[in-house]
């Protein structure tokens, strides 16, 4: 078990866990927040390894356990975020909420097996060769980003109130980095939990899909969050920092950035998805980080066609690109 430190409580009665995760990011935030009558958990960790026995440590180590929980809150559906939350349900009968949004793309996704199938189209879609699209395949399937089927979880829609002990937290809908991610916002001491939406030293992924702006949906929520006062930045992954409007700043310019080396890209040869990715990351990317970048790169491919700055055709099955700018 890696190193994990002791619980912090960053403001009376909202502590921060600290969990492990078995890939690169190594360690995952979740929350415990004081209720009136109980704690609620925001986010559960990863179905995998030590999470669990360490996420009882932690709790012991406050004075608390699984029964002390009387409500759960999911920031999204990502594996990392959702996975102990069955059994964490199971263990406190807490109601599990979740973004309305995710909560039809979580199913979407668990029904009939359609994650493998749409994995392996769109691989190949983006003209991945054989033997990557196959250990990028390969991950998918892996435990560890197996995506937990929740029963009976409660959907949000995004600014419901809730009453706690540090006063009442607005959940914020700020969707991109998934269709359904929520932040907190308790507006008495200025905190703002974010997620996975800013984190602070890396850019978070967006989840593309063909049948939304995932990239607009992510900017348009940096502009909504940017607005809000706050002096404390709590994210999912990372430490807790000030300077919000710095960092959002920082992202949107990130992506910009991003946008003019695709249409650079484009110009100079590159057709693919794929070989954008080859492109934009050089180095040699592991399977599942090219899975990533390459998501990375059609969010950025379907932001820049809905503002008539490419357009694509399908040629024997491969989907090619072109700036038309």
């Amino acid at each position: 078990m890696i190193p994990i430190p002791s619980p912090e409580e960053l403001l009376p009665g909202f502590w921060r866990i600290v969990l492990p995760l078995p890939f690169e990011l190594s360690k995952i935030n979740v929350f415990l927040v004081r209720l009136h009558d109980g704690m609620m958990l925001v986010d559960c960790g990863i179905s995998a390894g030590d999470s669990f026995s360490a996420l009882q440590s932690s709790l012991s180590q406050i004075g608390f356990d699984l029964s002390s929980i009387t409500k759960i809150l999911l920031t999204h559906f990502h594996p990392d975020h959702i996975g102990l939350a069955p059994l964490i349900h199971s263990a406190s009968n807490a109601p599990m909420f979740m973004h309305r949004a995710d909560v039809a793309h979580l199913n979407a996704i668990n029904r009939n097996g359609t994650r493998e199938s749409w994995m392996h189209h769109i691989v190949v879609e983006s003209g991945v060769p054989g033997g990557l699209a196959e250990s990028i395949e390969s991950c998918s399937a892996d435990p560890d980003f197996q995506l937990a089927a929740l029963p009976s979880v409660i959907p949000v829609e995004g600014g419901e109130v809730l009453d706690t002990a540090l006063g009442p937290v607005e959940l914020v809908w700020t969707p991109g980095h998934s269709p359904g991610h929520i932040c907190l916002y308790f507006r008495e001491s200025k905190t703002l939990v974010t997620g996975d939406h800013v984190l602070p030293k890396i850019s978070p992924n967006i989840t593309w899909s063909k049948d939304s702006d995932a990239l607009g949906d992510y900017l348009a929520s940096l502009d909504k969050i940017g607005a809000y006062d706050v002096s404390l930045a709590v994210p999912s992954h990372g430490e807790p920092f000030a300077d919000l409007a710095g960092r959002v700043n920082e992202l949107k310019q990130h992506h910009v950035n991003r946008c003019a080396q695709i249409l650079a890209a484009l110009v100079r040869g590159s057709e693919t998805a794929h070989q954008l990715v080859c492109e934009l990351w050089p180095r040699k990317l592991s399977p599942i980080h090219h899975w990533f970048a390459l998501f990375e790169v059609l969010a950025h491919l379907e932001y820049l066609r809905r503002r008539d700055q490419v357009v694509f055709e399908v040629d024997r099955g491969i989907c090619k690109w072109r700036n038309i700018k």
